[in-house]
């Protein structure tokens, strides 16, 4: 498996995707060249690749994705804090936060998730 980030490319694939699973080639590569204008060749090559990166999985006709959206960017995120914040979240909130208007529902939604945060329970 290479890198988990994905290229911009491959990621509007799979969120094509993620709003068509399951989805069959056929269906999938209809749907890439009326919306973004890509032809069957381009369609197979970026989906080859996520396919590579264990992003998506085809059997049975059938293309799905392996992990969902909402853990792909968690990953991203996690990743992102781990690198460049010595995984250390209030240092990370620290630097977004720094010169930035926060509304105040903008201030205690960020609480209400860090409050509401169990470990391992997946709930923010």
């Amino acid at each position: 498996m290479r890198d988990f980030e994905l290229n911009p490319s491959e990621l509007k694939l799979l969120e094509i995707i993620w709003l068509n699973e399951p989805v069959k080639p056929s269906v999938l590569t209809s749907i890439c060249e009326e919306k973004i204008g890509w032809k069957k060749s381009t369609v197979f090559t970026v989906l080859k690749n996520i396919r590579e990166s264990g992003h998506v999985s085809s059997g049975r006709g059938m293309i799905v994705s392996l992990i969902s959206e909402k853990d792909y960017y968690h990953r991203l995120a996690d990743g992102f804090v781990k690198k460049y914040f010595h995984s250390s979240f209030p240092e990370f909130v620290a630097a977004y936060s720094y010169g930035v208007h926060m509304s105040r529902d903008t201030i205690l939604a960020c609480y209400e998730a860090v409050k509401n945060y169990r470990e391992g329970d997946k709930k923010y």
